[in-house]
């Protein structure tokens, strides 16, 4: 799953069903790709870096019914709690925000956009359809273990000890 559909999924599960954002409504805008060779461990090799601007459209959002800054607040919440550490990593910026009133049909138009970036990961598989230095690999979503807990002993020299 890339980062805007994630945000997304977050966004929808947030708000009431009546103003649920259609897929429709965003879009991937100014794709960038750098390439960036990493190990990534567990046999996984990132090999880019997709950058690019998540843009929402909110077309004739009834404002008097739910203020866009809410859907900002979930915006930035999600970027802070769940978004990929390539945020911080290349240092993507901040999102912005333009909003158009319509009093005769108490509604706007609001425009979110968003820097976002996917890594493009590779797992060697021999049945994948990539070939690469010899091997074959897939296009794999990465994966990050976490130790939940670590014991760390210490040894000193016997002229070293305290």
């Amino acid at each position: 799953m890339n980062q805007l559909d994630a945000l997304w999924g977050f966004i929808n599960a947030n708000l009431k069903e009546r103003l649920r954002i259609s897929a429709s409504d965003m879009e991937m805008d100014n794709l960038r790709i750098t390439r960036q060779t990493k190990n990534l461990g567990l046999g996984q090799i990132r090999t880019a870096i997709r950058q690019y601007d998540a843009v929402i459209y909110l077309y004739r959002w009834p404002y008097e019914e739910c203020n866009p800054d809410i859907v900002l607040q979930l915006i930035l919440a999600w970027m802070d709690e769940h978004a990929n550490t390539l945020q911080d990593e290349i240092s993507l910026g901040e999102p912005e925000m333009e909003a158009t009133i319509d009093n005769g049909e108490k509604s706007a138009e609001v425009i979110f956009t968003i820097p976002m970036a996917d890594e493009l990961v590779l797992r060697e598989d021999e049945n994948g359809i990539i070939p690469r230095s010899g091997k074959r690999y897939s296009l794999v979503e990465p994966q990050v273990w976490v130790a939940e807990k670590a014991d760390v002993r210490t040894t000193f020299a016997k002229d070293d000890a305290p």
